[in-house]
This record gives C-alpha cells, sequence and structure tokens, in this order.
C-alpha cells in the first residue's frame, strides 16, 4: 500500500512515504514546490496532510488539493488536519488560560511572530489565513465532492496524545501530528 505523508515536517512516520520541501529534516521525498509531487496518477492508496495548508495562501491550498487528488487512487481516503481557529477562539472564551499557550496559533498569524518575536517554540513560517473545520471543508468539497468534516472527541478523531489512530470506516491507521483539541479534520476520496 503506497501512503504519503505529505509536508511531513519533522514528523517523520515509519510506513509512510514521507514528502516534504524542507532540506533539513529526514523525509523519503523532496519536492522543490508545495504543490506540484513526483507521483504519477492515481498512484496512491491513502494521504496525510496535517498542518500544512494553514502556511498556503488559500488560493493554493485549491492547487495543491488538485495535486492530492491527482495522485490519489480513485476513492483513496485523504485526510487534512489543522488547526480551527473557531473551536480555539470557543474553548479560550469558555476557559480562559495562558494567552502563550492557548493562543499561539493566532500569535502566529500574518506576522505574529514580529510583533511578538519572543514567542516560545516559534514556527518556521507564519499561518497565511484564519482555518477552520468549515472553510476548509467548503474549499475540499470544491475538489473532492464526498470530503467530510471529522469533529474531534466523538469518537471518529482522537483526542491529544495518541500518535496514531485507527479508522473503522476506512480501515487504515493514520498518523496524529501535532493534533489537538483545537484542530479539525476533513476526510476527503479522490
Amino acid at each position: 500500500m503506497n501512503k504519503l505523508h505529505a509536508g511531513c515536517g519533522e514528523h517523520y512516520v515509519e510506513g509512510w512515504i514521507n514528502l516534504d520541501i524542507r532540506d533539513d529534516i529526514p523525509t523519503d521525498v523532496k519536492t522543490l514546490h508545495p504543490f506540484s509531487y513526483p507521483f504519477q496518477d492515481d498512484y496512491l492508496d491513502a494521504i496525510y496532510i496535517a498542518h500544512v495548508i494553514e502556511h498556503l495562501e488559500p488560493f493554493d491550498v485549491l492547487l495543491l488539493l488538485e495535486e492530492l487528488k491527482r495522485i490519489s487512487k480513485p476513492g483513496a481516503p485523504v485526510l487534512i488536519t489543522g488547526p480551527d481557529i473557531k473551536r480555539l477562539l470557543v474553548r479560550w472564551m469558555e476557559e480562559p488560560r495562558d494567552p502563550i499557550d492557548e493562543m499561539y496559533p493566532l500569535l502566529i498569524l500574518e506576522g505574529g511572530e514580529d510583533v511578538w518575536p519572543d514567542l516560545p517554540n516559534r514556527n518556521r513560517d507564519h499561518h497565511r489565513w484564519n482555518t477552520h473545520a468549515e472553510r476548509v471543508h467548503e474549499m475540499a468539497l470544491s475538489i473532492f465532492p464526498e470530503a467530510e468534516i471529522i469533529q474531534p472527541y466523538t469518537g471518529a478523531f482522537p483526542p491529544q496524545g495518541p500518535e496514531e489512530w485507527f479508522d473503522p470506516v476506512n480501515q487504515m491507521t493514520w498518523p496524529t501530528q501535532n493534533h489537538s483539541y483545537w484542530d479539525f479534520g476533513i476526510m476527503c476520496y479522490a
């Protein structure tokens, strides 16, 4: 089974083809462009992409989704995860916490690191836009007509902590990179 972990960053996953554009991390495949992958059409059985799309401009996300569909076998599952700004804000309003810990995803939006340069665990890239489940789902539907939101904590998606998740629908195990209470999940089918 050919399974792609697209935009793996520092989260190398055994049993998956780990792809990234960075030269300073271990990967199986390096690409020079974030939405042009060196695979033939209909090649992959599954794709996992976590915490990547928020680092791209929204229009570029559509190009990436088109590329993921091109390289996926018909019907192959494509799991997209990332930060859900709405979920983060709701939690913060219900239970205020340390703003650095809880609001970090907000602070790195569009120059946040430049405004507050002493942030802990600074990312290499800023988040380019406010991702949330409904917005990403709408974009995914334009490329993957059967895309659906997978909500965390309902038994369909794991809480923070586990390094993998068994998906009973697709009968496979997915990695869980950076999964937190403020993540969304979108399951697509090529």
